[in-house]
C-alpha cells in the first residue's frame, strides 16, 4: 500500500509486528479475536495480555502471541491479582482496553476502511425460532453490536451475521496510523510504562498508603530510573504515561 519502509520501526517491538506481517501473508482472512487483538496490541503495546477474548475455534489462536506477550510484560508478571484494591484496578484496566480495541474496530468497519468477509447465521440459543439464516443483508449498524469471541455482528440477537476481516488490510492500516514524527527518545518509556502498570496492577506496597497516587507514581518511578539508569529518564517523560494510565485504571484524582 507503498507505506514507508520504515514506519514499522515506530511500532513498539517491530520485530513481533515482522512476525505478524509474516504470518498473516498467507492467513489473511481472519477471525474477530485475532483482529481485536492486533489493534489492542497497537494501541496497548504493553498493557494488551491477549487473553481479552477467549478462543473458542482453534482459528482463534495465533503463534506470534506468546512472543508478544513476552516483549509486553518487560520481564514482569502480567497475572491477574487475587486482592482488591489491585483486583478492581486490574479489572477496571482490561474492560477499558477491550472497549477501545472493539470501538476501534466498529470505526474501521462502519468507515468501510477494512475488507470483511460475512454470512448469515442463525443463533442456536433461539430454539423457538425459524432455524433458517437471515435473510436481509449486512449493513453498517449491525457493527454496534461487535462480538468479538464468537466472530458475529448483528443488531438483534435473532439476526447474527459470521464475520472475518482482511488482517493483510488491518495491519497495513495500523502501520500506517502509526506516529512517524520526531526523533526516538532516549529513554526506555516501554519499561517505565510496565514498571508503573504492575504496580497499578499489583497489591504492591507502594499505593497502598498513598494519598496521591498520580504524585506518588511519578516521584517513585523517576527515584527508580535514577537508581537503574546513568541519564533517567524525568518527571516530564514520566507525568503523560502516568496520566494515561490513571484514566485506563479509573485512578483519576
Amino acid at each position: 500500500m507503498g507505506r514507508p519502509p520504515d514506519r514499522i520501526n515506530k511500532l513498539a517491538f517491530p520485530k513481533v509486528w515482522r512476525e505478524i506481517e509474516a504470518y498473516h501473508e498467507k492467513h489473511w482472512e481472519v477471525r474477530l479475536r485475532p483482529a481485536t487483538n492486533l489493534i489492542g496490541y497497537f494501541l496497548f503495546p504493553i498493557g494488551w495480555h491477549w487473553t481479552e477474548f477467549r478462543p473458542l475455534a482453534a482459528a482463534d489462536k495465533t503463534p506470534y502471541e506468546q512472543a508478544a506477550r513476552e516483549n509486553s510484560s518487560q520481564g514482569l508478571p502480567l497475572n491477574r491479582p487475587l486482592r482488591q484494591p489491585a483486583l478492581e484496578r486490574w479489572k477496571t484496566g482490561r474492560r477499558y482496553r477491550k472497549n477501545a480495541a472493539k470501538d476501534y474496530l466498529e470505526k474501521l468497519l462502519v468507515r468501510d476502511d477494512l475488507k470483511h468477509f460475512s454470512n448469515s447465521v442463525r443463533n442456536p440459543a433461539l430454539r423457538n425460532r425459524d432455524v433458517g439464516p437471515v435473510t436481509r443483508s449486512l449493513n453498517r449498524s449491525d457493527f454496534s453490536n461487535i462480538r468479538v469471541t464468537a466472530s458475529t455482528v448483528g443488531r438483534l440477537t435473532s439476526e447474527q451475521f459470521d464475520l472475518a476481516v482482511d488482517a493483510k488490510g488491518l495491519i497495513s492500516l495500523l502501520i500506517e496510523a502509526t506516529e512517524t514524527r520526531g526523533a526516538p527518545s532516549k529513554h526506555n518509556l516501554l519499561e517505565i510504562e510496565r514498571w508503573c502498570r504492575n504496580h497499578l496492577e499489583r497489591n504492591t506496597g507502594l499505593l497502598k498508603e498513598a494519598n496521591n497516587m498520580r504524585a506518588t507514581l511519578i516521584n517513585s518511578a523517576w527515584d527508580w530510573q535514577g537508581e537503574t539508569y546513568p541519564e533517567p529518564a524525568g518527571p516530564d517523560q514520566i507525568r503523560p504515561i502516568v496520566d494515561r494510565l490513571l484514566i485506563e485504571y479509573g485512578c483519576e484524582e
